[in-house]
């Protein structure tokens, strides 16, 4: 009996030191995932893929998804986006602060004159290039007849040559350089109209203002330009 006693004794004191071993096991893998999981978050991606962006490695310096390379080589250069503004029908660029004229002399009394087409692109060099994003274009004018709506003002801006998206409510797909091939919701160049309508012999303002994402100069994520009817 005395055997079986030490017997029994042995076997639990070995069952207690078992346990009190896989406790301690535990307990330090867990520390060892949490301090490999902590090294993990100080270091962050050097050059890795970002999931919030689709995939593509990002520029870490910058860090913002606007700044996606659209080559795949975010540690060759800082990716970004330029901006190109000009009208097809005179080659004329526009600039910031600049106004474009829409000769009113040609256009009859209730009549429109011809959609003044307006192209922007981004003449970003393709391997350090970001697409250049139009988040919203804004048009401001103010009616100076009775007659003008929100149909028909006397002056307006809208997507595509049907006129029947003001630019105000329009979606606008990312600019990237020409050259590139362009994916869902890209394009090589993006286009609006201007329009002219006569209800009398007054002259007529806007202003046009473009908001942008993917320019690294903040002061540029803006482009504000102006049409008026009449030369100064």
């Amino acid at each position: 009996m005395c055997g079986c006693a030490c017997a029994s004794c042995t076997d639990s004191t070995a069952a207690q030191n078992l346990a009190q071993f896989s406790r301690l096991a535990l307990a330090r893998r867990a520390f060892a995932v949490a301090a490999c999981t902590l090294v993990c978050l100080c270091c962050g991606p050097d050059g890795a893929a970002d999931p919030d962006t689709g995939g593509v490695a990002s520029n870490t310096r910058i860090g913002l998804p606007e700044f996606v390379c659209l080559s795949g080589k975010p540690l060759s250069c800082d990716c970004n986006a330029a901006i190109h503004v000009h009208i097809p029908a005179t080659g004329k660029g526009v600039f910031r602060g600049s106004t474009v004229t829409i000769d009113p002399i040609a256009v009859q009394l209730g009549h429109s004159s011809d959609p003044l087409q307006v192209m922007i692109r981004n003449p970003k060099s393709p391997e350090c290039a970001a697409a250049l994003q139009i988040k919203r274009v804004d048009f401001a004018y103010t009616f100076g007849h009775p007659d003008e709506t929100e149909a028909t003002p006397g002056l307006s801006c809208f997507q595509g040559s049907t006129q029947a998206i003001p630019c105000s409510k329009a979606t606008w797909k990312q600019v990237i350089p020409i050259g590139m091939i362009p994916k869902d919701g890209q394009a090589t160049m993006e286009t609006f109209f201007l329009r002219y309508t006569r209800f009398d012999a007054k002259d007529r303002t806007a202003k046009v203002t473009l908001h942008l994402g993917g320019l690294a100069n903040v002061d540029e994520r803006t482009f504000t330009f102006f049409v008026k009817t009449s030369v100064d």
